[in-house]
């Protein structure tokens, strides 16, 4: 016994790393091949750095997710499908050669049986039994291979290809495999013709096909095989058979004994030819496993076997062994197929191994042994006690299935003073030798409790999971006088001989004014001999408490809280609605469980209540373990009856409330739980109400497919204004269908509509959902379908529940949603339905799942256990949605939304909440992995606008003159390519855009622009202008192509062209690696593509002497990892004395300015980073990685020496989860332990990451051995999350400019120059402001215009360097603009002020030429704005009064007009000109900052 209770605490202490084990076991005779699966039921742990590896290896890709199902012949069931294939996946399921193929010897075809409503899990899948891998030569297991149609009649008509797996929920804990499971809850036969691919695309020809036969329990006939053991004195037992009947209580009793019921191995009573006649009566002995077998042929039911041994004294088989109650058959369970049924029956024996006071054994009087045996729902018999070496045994003969058959096993004292043992997850193998266990009864603790004299106390023992029972003091309770009373206890206490947590404990206290109180106890908190414990509820966290309803969910511990969803079941039926036979136990559950942990299981539950809202039902109350009327058996009365039950608020664990524990809300109102039980007097019917819980029949799923009252809701949007409950109904000749609400306030309150007539036709039915919001709390609640047939009334219940989503705009926060903008969804009112059921369910995961309207599945999942609602659901809008003619918006609808998921359990675990009996169930260690589907969610409809701009990139010099010939690549998120007409990018919808632009002589830029609502205050005249400044480059700038190569002198490449320097990449990437450079020069690398040096796993492993020099307008933007001017340092690899500038964007990990990566061995010395940085995450300025152990000086010896080193520019890691960042150089993993060793460098620039920032590095090792000194970072320059960086001391600018004042080298004028640039940038943004004030020019402008004027003259050369070329522009075209308004009236002579401005339709900027009177006008002459084009007034005036003809054209069109130009100075303008291309006239056309202002203009005289 004390090594099963020690493997039983390792097993519990192990939850939270799960192991799976799959074992085949080979039998015969009868004995099918058995799968096993061994699976921790247990919390998920993620190691923090479980991914993270130095050189991770290529992983395979997975499988493309199928698209949607091609079109298929009739079928019998609907074809839409979460799962299903395209039609051009079918076509190409011969396509592939490599595809899987079924493995040599393998039949085609295969049949199993199985009772109705069980799960079949499809073994030979499982176990790679049926395909083989042709890609890797090896078994296919893996459940996502395998796709399937099904038939129902035969084979006539298929389903579409079905999956049995989600995307992304293909494995559990520690990579177990989900396994292929099918369920039917109707007798009949069913086909499945199975494929298999490995790419998801491609499927094998070859198929197989299984017939599943649906039996039901009442007509199961079956070939039975007990395989027997021997017994304590080594011979072989008879066995005996019985039916088992119930007695006037309810209670199981033994009925007649089934006579001759034994056959022989062929299962008949005729011995098979070639056998030797044997009495089948007294079994027949297999030498291969020395088991002795009984053969029989029994119908289905409940059936005990009792066992007796032989006696030499009487030579007889009379000694009784005992035996258990069975259910047969056996159900396919975590360890057993179900296909051939058989049963290991082994002898154990339970004695105690201690001394009693009196200095004698323990008897056979002294002690009991209880075995329950909750799967069979079956107490032991114990057989006669018998001695063996000195001890006292009571022996039984027990159900022997390894861990799918666990065991809770009592072993007492039946005096006070001494300790039990309890274990609450014993299982036994099948083995012939008997089993014989010593149990420790040492001496127990006597605990006295002091509670309230008007309090109700309680102490209790849980002997498994939700089995728990009254623990009796050993001294009653007496009042103290003093308004309280005091009892004493005897509580197993933790000792040598006694592990701790072999028995759990659990208190009570209520009375009828408080929130009742409970807590735990395990060995570890019972140690001594005697304690004295005071109990009230005058202390806590929550004192004299008497909100017994409250929703409140603020005392919850921290564990508690994200899971409590303050939910109820009751295990009637799934229909909600049952015929009782006579009085019957029904069990309410509380969820989130009120547990001590996930892995103790320890079980509390609240006080709860039964009203009777219709019919004349009758029951009693029983409080079932630590809880408060949690049961009541049922009697029925004539009617049928209506019952709502729900639960008060508990404090568990008042003085500390901890991760699990908390002061508990009432149930919620909404989910007040509903039962119908059917009345004697009311004829009963066969009318089913078939309500979908999502588009699929639930095969696939380890539930059937029919609505569950218990597991599945139907969520309605707070937002539908008639929300419907859709459902059909079978029924047999006239039917009519009817429903009421029941719904509960906050108080608890609970009412029943009066029953309504549903609307439908042709079966079909829908009820309004709408009457919700005047009922109750106005969430929800429970409808009652009522359906009334030729055959008599039966009833559907349905829990339905108000949900309101939250749509945002996560690509443009607060606009409008936009084709190609990333949707973010919450929702409020949520519930899992499925939850952790300690020893019956434990959810790895559940998820939101919708299908778009492209036919992709989205999920969105709820972390481990945590409520419904914390689901987050992220989707982008397709960029090519098709609107209708005409129309600006559509509506994009996601659909067939329900809940998935997979989950550890036990098998068939649903039924099994509804069959529970008194005997709990055992913590399941041996669970599957199953996928389940459940729930109705409401389709979700995100309104989207069609936008757009048309966009011109303009490409000017740093004076804002344009640059001609420049080439313009233009990309959007997708990396789309986009090409511009005349100019323009049209329609350019809401999105980020990427551009790369070049023309000869210049450097090349790249950057990125945002388009989104906001954006509109940038258009001018229709058109939002991006302008793009160009700077010239230096004298033998790169070309992007030229490589050169560069002279040697003594072993060292010297190194003076851009060209030179690609050689010398291209010499270390072919392989040369350990070559050496030298700078004799600047470079300017013109902004071309660059690919590191050292771009190879080998890495760059020679040197590079910057000589004070630097590569200048570096561009790097990649997919890859390791991006730099050198993507990886090599061993012995060395940088140093360089400068390097531009920008290195890449979506991998790892990049910086000088060097990607830098190993172990390396360094970087005396350089400076001034390009800005982009990575996933490990990004820095210096060395995007420097990763060697530093978690000891030995170590750090060897890491990369990074000195004298700065950075300047901007860090960025755009990992949203995990990216980590640091100024100088940053680590990918393992921060205690990795990074490189740092000595006197320095951080100026912004560091930006989502997990951790550090001004250096994010090496976060206490012992410092990486920081070598001398190390500063900018104050303010973080921004992220994360431990504070330990290396490095945080300096303000005027600090580290006071330390840098003095400093000649590159490094030190590099960061002085850059901080004051930081401080010059406020001096500069102000004059920005001022520039952008101006706004549209006027008379009134000139004050505005001025003060721009004389704050950007203030300026400082430096300064005026960092004030953009357009913005400068925008202050010389606004006082171009305001020197050309028209000047007042009453001047001599005629002067021009304003000139003539002409409206076009040509596209803007498109503009080659204007002409007047046929004469090529100088471009001086006028200026273009956009389509417009002025005449300037000292052009006007050179021309002669009268009419005059124009024309404007660009490469397409010409546009042409006339006007006049009167004596008086007036000029006068008609429309005429070509069709669809005309001048029109307008007076001095201005537009500033996006802004437009017609003014009218005249010649003055």
């Amino acid at each position: 016994m004390k090594k099963k209770i020690v493997s039983l605490l390792l097993a519990l202490t192990m939850m939270v790393s799960l192991l799976p084990v799959q074992v085949l076991a080979a039998g015969d005779g009868g004995a099918a091949d058995a799968l096993v699966v061994t699976e921790l039921a247990g919390e998920e742990q993620t190691p923090e750095n479980s991914a993270d590896t130095e050189e991770p290896e290529e992983s395979e890709a997975p499988a493309e997710e199928p698209a949607e199902a091609a079109e298929e012949p009739a079928a019998e069931e609907p074809v839409t499908e979460e799962a299903s294939v395209s039609a051009s996946t079918e076509a190409a399921m011969t396509a592939a050669a490599a595809v899987p193929t079924l493995q040599d010897g393998v039949s085609p075809t295969a049949e199993a049986t199985v009772l109705a409503g069980a799960p079949y899990s499809i073994t030979e899948l499982n176990a790679g039994k049926v395909f083989w891998n042709n890609e890797k030569n090896r078994p296919l297991v893996a459940a996502e291979s395998f796709y399937y149609r099904r038939s129902a009649d035969g084979g006539k008509t298929w389903s579409n290809l079905r999956s049995f797996c989600y995307p992304n929920q293909d494995t559990g804990f520690s990579g177990t495999a989900v396994v292929c499971v099918l369920m039917e809850s109707k007798p009949g036969d069913y086909m499945y013709r199975i494929c298999a691919t490995t790419d998801g695309k491609n499927f094998s020809e070859d198929t197989w096909t299984l017939t599943l036969h649906v039996k039901e329990n009442s007509t199961y006939d079956f070939n039975f095989l007990f395989c027997v053991g021997k017994d304590y004195n080594g011979n072989y037992p008879i066995l005996k058979l019985y039916n088992v009947v119930k007695d006037a209580s309810g209670k199981e009793v033994l009925g007649d004994e089934l006579k001759n019921c034994f056959l022989y191995s062929n299962y008949t009573s005729t011995l098979p030819d070639g056998e030797t006649e044997y009495d089948p009566a007294m079994g027949k002995l297999e030498e291969k496993d020395n088991l002795q077998r009984f053969y029989t042929h029994l119908s289905s039911g409940r059936y005990a076997y009792r066992a007796f041994g032989y006696n030499e004294e009487t030579k007889a088989y009379d000694i009784p062994l005992g035996g258990m109650t069975l259910q047969l058959p056996l159900e396919q369970n975590d360890v057993f197929t179900g296909e051939n049924q058989y049963a290991y029956i082994r002898c154990v024996a339970y004695g105690v191994d201690a001394t009693k006071k009196d200095g004698t054994g323990f008897g056979a009087d002294d002690f009991e042994v209880e075995l329950n045996c909750p799967v069979m729902n079956s107490t032991a018999e114990m057989g006669a006690s018998f001695e063996k070496d000195g001890h006292t045994y009571y022996p039984t003969m027990v159900f022997a299935q390894s861990r799918g058959c666990l065991y809770g096993i009592y072993v007492g004292a039946t005096m006070p003073g001494y300790n039990s043992s309890v274990s609450a997850g014993e299982f036994f193998e099948a083995e012939p030798a008997a089993r014989l266990e010593l149990a420790k009864l040492d001496t127990a603790a006597q605990v006295t409790y002091t509670v309230p004299s008007d309090a109700t106390f309680n102490l209790y023992r849980q002997m498994n999971n939700f089995n728990t029972r009254v623990v009796e003091p050993i001294i009653d309770w007496k009042d103290n006088g003093d308004g309280t009373k005091s009892a004493t206890y005897e509580i197993k206490r933790q000792t040598s001989n006694s592990m701790a947590g072999t028995d759990l404990y659990t208190w009570r206290l209520s009375d009828a004014t408080h929130v009742t109180r409970a807590g735990f106890y395990q060995q570890s908190d019972i140690k001594e001999e005697t304690y004295s414990f005071t109990l009230s509820f005058d202390d806590g966290l929550n004192p004299n408490n008497t909100q017994r309803i409250s929703h409140d969910r603020s005392g919850l511990g921290t564990g508690a809280a994200p899971r409590d969803e303050a939910d109820i079941q009751v295990g009637l039926d799934p229909t909600g609605y049952k015929v009782l036979d006579g009085t019957s136990r029904l069990r309410a559950y509380r969820f989130w469980e009120l547990i001590s942990s996930d892995t103790a299981n320890i079980i509390i539950e609240p006080d709860f209540h039964w009203d009777v809202l219709s019919g004349d039902v009758t029951f009693t109350t029983v409080n079932g373990g630590n809880a408060g009327n949690n049961w009541a058996d049922v009697t029925p009365g004539t009617e049928d009856s209506v019952i709502a039950t729900w639960y008060d608020s508990i404090d568990v664990n008042p003085q500390d409330h901890a991760r699990t524990c908390g002061l508990f809300p009432a149930t919620s109102p909404e989910r007040v739980a509903v039962s119908v039980v059917a009345g004697t007097g009311t004829k009963h019917g066969t009318a089913e109400a078939d309500v979908r819980y999502n588009p699929i029949e639930g095969n696939g799923s380890a539930r059937p497919y029919e609505w569950d009252y218990s597991f599945d809701t139907w969520f309605y949007s707070s937002e539908d204004t008639a929300p419907t409950l859709n459902f059909t109904v079978t029924g047999t000749g006239k039917v009519k269908v009817q429903y009421a609400f029941v719904a509960a306030n906050e108080s608890m309150q609970t009412t029943m509509t009066k029953y309504s007539t549903a609307s439908g036709t042709n079966g079909s039915y829908t009820v309004p959902l709408s009457a919700f919001n005047g009922l109750g709390n106005g969430k929800g609640g429970t409808v009652i379908i009522k359906m009334t047939d030729d055959t008599g009334v039966s009833y559907r219940l349905v829990r339905v529940a108000k949900v309101t989503p939250t749509l945002e705009n996560v690509t443009h926060p607060g606009d409008p949603f936009a084709p190609g903008d990333t949707v973010r969804v919450t929702f409020n009112g949520l519930y899992r339905g499925i939850n952790k059921v300690a020893g019956t369910f434990n959810p790895k995961d559940l998820n939101v799942t919708y299908t778009t309207p492209e036919g992709d599945l989205i999920l969105a999942g709820a972390k481990q256990y945590e409520r419904m609602d914390t689901a987050v659901l992220e989707f982008t809008i397709p960029r090519a949605l098709t609107f209708e003619d005409g129309a600006d918006s559509m509506n994009y609808v996601l659909s067939d939304g329900h809940i998935s998921g997979n989950m550890y359990s036990a098998s068939n675990p649903f039924n099994f909440m509804y069959t529970m009996t008194d005997l709990g169930m055992p913590t399941n260690f041996a669970a599957l992995l199953l996928r389940t589907l459940s729930s109705h969610l409401m389709d979700i409809s995100i309104p989207v606008q069609k936008q757009g701009y048309d966009v011109r990139v303009n490409v000017v010099d740093k004076d804002g003159k344009a640059v001609e010939n420049a080439t313009i690549t233009l990309t959007n998120s997708d990396g789309t390519e986009l090409t511009p007409v005349n100019g323009l990018y049209k329609d350019s919808p809401y999105d980020t855009y990427r551009y790369y632009v070049k023309a000869e002589g210049y450097v090349n830029n790249a950057g990125s622009f945002s388009l989104s609502a906001g954006s509109a205050a940038q258009v001018k005249d229709g058109v939002l202008t991006i302008t793009v400044v160009l700077k010239k480059t230096m004298e033998g700038a790169w070309d992007g192509t030229t490589v050169t190569e560069p002279k040697l002198e003594n072993g060292v490449y010297q190194i003076s062209t851009g060209a030179e320097l690609a050689w010398f990449a291209q010499k270390v990437n072919g392989g040369t690696n350990n070559i050496k450079g030298k700078l004799t020069k600047d470079i300017d690398l013109a902004g071309f593509p660059w690919t590191p040096i050292g771009n190879t796993s080998k890495g760059f492993a020679g040197e590079l002497d910057g000589a004070g020099f630097a590569v200048r307008n570096l561009y790097i933007y990649s997919t890859a990892d390791n991006q730099g001017l050198i993507g990886r340092l090599g061993a012995n690899g060395k940088v140093h004395d360089l400068t390097v500038t531009g920008s290195v964007t890449t979506t991998g990990n790892t990049a910086g300015g000088i060097v990607g990566h830098a190993p172990a061995k390396t360094s970087v010395i005396n350089c400076l980073n001034e390009a800005d940085v982009t990575a996933k995450t490990c990004a820095a300025g210096v060395a995007g990685k420097a990763q060697a152990s530093v978690a000891n000086a030995t170590g750090a010896k060897n890491a990369p020496a990074i000195k004298n080193c700065g950075n300047t520019g901007t860090i960025t890691a755009t990992d949203a989860k995990s990216g980590n960042a640091g100024g100088i150089a940053a680590v990918i993993s393992n921060y205690q332990m990795f990074g490189g060793v740092f000595t006197d460098c320095i951080n100026v620039g912004s560091v930006t990451a989502s997990k951790k920032a550090g001004g250096i590095t994010v090496t976060t090792n206490a012992k410092k051995q990486a920081d070598g000194g001398g190390n500063y970072y900018l104050s303010g320059c973080l921004n992220g999350s994360g431990d504070k960086p330990i290396i490095g001391e945080e300096k303000t600018a005027d600090e580290l400019m006071e330390m840098l004042k003095d400093r000649t080298d590159p490094v030190g004028k590099g960061l002085y120059e850059a901080l004051q640039r930081q401080k010059d940038q406020p001096v500069v943004d102000d004059v920005i402001a001022k520039i952008g004030a101006i706004g549209t020019v006027t008379r009134g402008s000139k004050a505005s215009i001025d003060a721009a004027r004389k704050a950007y003259d203030d300026l400082t050369d430096a300064q005026k360097e960092l004030v953009p070329a357009d913005v400068l522009k925008t202050l010389t075209d606004a006082e171009t603009a305001y020197a050309n308004l028209p000047r007042s009236s009453g001047s001599s002579g005629s002067a021009y002020t304003g000139g003539h401005t002409f409206t076009t339709d040509l596209e803007p900027g498109s503009i080659t030429g204007v002409f007047v009177d046929g004469k090529k006008l100088d471009s001086r002459y006028y200026t273009v704005s956009g389509s417009d084009v002025t005449l300037t007034a000292d052009y006007l005036k050179t021309l002669r009064s009268g009419k005059h003809t124009v024309k404007i054209e660009n490469a397409a069109k010409v546009a042409t007009g006339s006007f006049t130009l009167s004596g008086s100075g007036a000029v006068q303008s008609s429309r005429t000109g070509d069709p669809g291309v005309a001048i029109y006239f307008a007076m001095g056309a201005v537009s500033f900052l996006g802004s437009a202002a017609w003014l009218r203009k005249r010649k003055e005289t």
